[in-house]
């Protein structure tokens, strides 16, 4: 947060309990983890003896992004009415607004949530219900027609499609159970087309956690993606207990977390993962074989269609006899991986052996140092991280300028 502001004043009659008070927070600038700016943040209650106005705003007016709510609050005998006025609310340049007859009454521990409808022409985010000692009483969110490019404003990935769903919860006193069921048509993760998404969840209070199926299906309603398992959030350790299987599943959206290393991912896969840990620190243990699988290696630049087996452990991405084959037909096998710490500080560690393989295809314009074009004949061994590659060869090399 920066440039901020806070400003209180308080007035209170001495023969009444009742308060004037006013609150104003201001910020400038914000920015999250994600490096996500926001501009403007401005928090202003003005509370009149049982009466309070609220007002939230916050934007980022270059990217049609623009909210200013207006909330009353009426603090009556015995309840609390809280009302979402006409407000602004713009997302990617798009109007959204709240039904005008909506309310939430808080009475004790009985919170009524009547007509929260938050709409743009045919899609909606909508709450109703109400949470209760009442063991058959439910609250839902209910989503339609939603489009999720609104949600890259404040998502470190992009994503595209439409969702629609629903969450409902009961017993939120109790041992509360919430189960979800959303699915999402037509998911594009950054620019790459990943089908439908169906995902739905169940909490179960007495094990406190939170049980998962993922399914991704391709035309046809082909499954090629399956997740199942269990998230205990409660736990210090091994909060994640997830089986992952993968049927012919397109590799490419790995490609956005290699940015600048790898380019033009492409291959169908199958295998089976289990995966462990936290979210944080995923702990993924499996194998997969990859075939029709397509390559650019953008430090090299240079292209190879390849196929073969790939292992995966907890800090290291394998590959074991793949083989590769570049734009002349050329053929190499690899072996090695790729080492992490929970897929950061990535370094590599690779073993090729080459037989007049494209193993080098850059301009002055990529490495005024290093650049030409080069076929390997023997070995050659890949270490280093991202910028500090080293290459060590034993082979035979032609060049071309």
């Amino acid at each position: 947060f920066y440039n901020n502001n806070f400003e209180l004043f308080t007035k209170k009659q001495s023969d009444t309990t009742l308060i004037n008070a006013k609150l104003v927070v201001s910020s400038e600038t914000q920015e999250n983890a994600k490096k996500t700016q926001t501009n403007n943040l401005l928090v202003d209650v003005d509370w009149q003896m049982d009466h309070i106005d609220l007002d939230f705003n916050i934007d980022q007016i270059e990217k049609g992004n623009e909210i200013k709510i207006v909330n009353t609050i009426d603090l009556l005998p015995g309840s609390t009415i809280i009302k979402f006025q006409p407000s602004k609310i713009i997302i990617l340049n798009d109007q959204w607004n709240f039904s005008p007859d909506n309310s939430i009454e808080i009475k004790g521990k009985e919170i009524v949530f009547s007509n929260i409808h938050l709409s743009n022409e045919n899609q909606y985010v909508e709450l109703k219900g109400q949470i209760s000692n009442d063991t058959s009483k439910a609250l839902y969110l209910n989503i339609k027609d939603f489009v999720v490019t609104n949600l890259n404003p404040v998502l470190p990935r992009e994503f595209h499609g439409v969702l629609n769903g629903y969450t409902s919860m009961k017993r939120f006193y109790q041992n509360p159970i919430i189960i979800s069921d959303l699915v999402i048509k037509d998911l594009i993760f950054e620019r790459f087309p990943s089908g439908d998404v169906h995902a739905s969840s169940q909490w179960n209070g007495s094990e406190q956690k939170l049980g998962i199926n993922f399914e991704v299906f391709k035309e046809e309603n082909v499954k090629v993606i399956d997740v199942e398992g269990s998230y205990y959030p409660d736990r210090d350790q091994d909060k994640l207990d997830l089986t992952a299987s993968f049927n012919n599943a397109n590799i490419n959206f790995i490609e956005p977390f290699y940015e600048n290393l790898i380019s033009d991912l492409d291959g169908m896969t199958k295998g089976t993962f289990t995966i462990g840990g936290n979210i944080k620190k995923p702990v993924i243990n499996g194998q997969a074989y990859v075939n029709e699988g397509k390559i650019t290696l953008d430090y090299l630049n240079t292209s190879y269609d390849f196929e073969g087996n790939v292992l995966i452990t907890e800090n290291k991405i394998g590959v074991r006899e793949m083989k590769l084959k570049d734009k002349f037909d050329n053929e190499g096998i690899l072996n090695g991986g790729i080492i992490h710490d929970y897929f950061r500080n990535v370094r590599f560690d690779l073993r090729g052996t080459f037989n007049q393989l494209l193993v080098l295809n850059t301009s002055s314009s990529d490495n005024d140092l290093y650049y030409g074009t080069a076929f390997g004949t023997g070995n050659l061994h890949v270490t280093g991280q991202e910028k500090n590659i080293n290459i060590y060869r034993n082979m035979c090399q032609q060049k071309m300028r």
